[in-house]
């Protein structure tokens, strides 16, 4: 698995939802929001079920890391997908209503603006293919 296909996978899934993936109220790489599942960057990145059982990003990490091509350094590869968590994470922040009562109101097209913005960003340092049409 290359860097860009990391990035593709966690986009896309991203894209294809229309939000972000929490469990009202904090970011989560499994959620279920209104009956339906959905997972942040990183959980697009876990195969069927066995996202249910990631506790930490190291857990997503460890399967990817060992599937690399070309290999590069651990630091490199986990720096690479701590930047993808922080840019789902920081985007649903930011589009989070914190001050509505008693509930947690996320606005979803501010949320894909910026994931989308960031993403784009994040494609152009690591010199990756930024798909504008996804």
């Amino acid at each position: 698995m290359k860097l860009q296909e990391i990035f593709d996978k966690a986009f896309q899934g991203v894209v294809n939802q229309g939000g972000p993936g929490h469990n009202r109220g904090a970011c989560a790489y499994i959620g279920t929001v209104d009956g339906k599942e959905v997972r942040c960057a990183l959980g697009h990145l876990v195969k069927g079920l066995e996202v249910h059982k990631i506790e930490n990003i190291n857990q997503i990490i460890e399967p990817i890391y060992a599937e690399i091509e070309p290999w590069m350094p651990l630091q490199v590869v986990s720096g690479f997908m701590y930047e993808l968590r922080n840019i789902h994470d920081n985007a649903m922040s930011e589009s989070c209503d914190w001050a509505a009562p008693n509930s947690f109101e996320i606005d979803n097209e501010k949320f894909m603006k910026l994931f989308k913005e960031d993403m784009k960003s994040f494609a152009e340092a690591h010199d990756l293919v930024f798909h504008e049409s996804k």
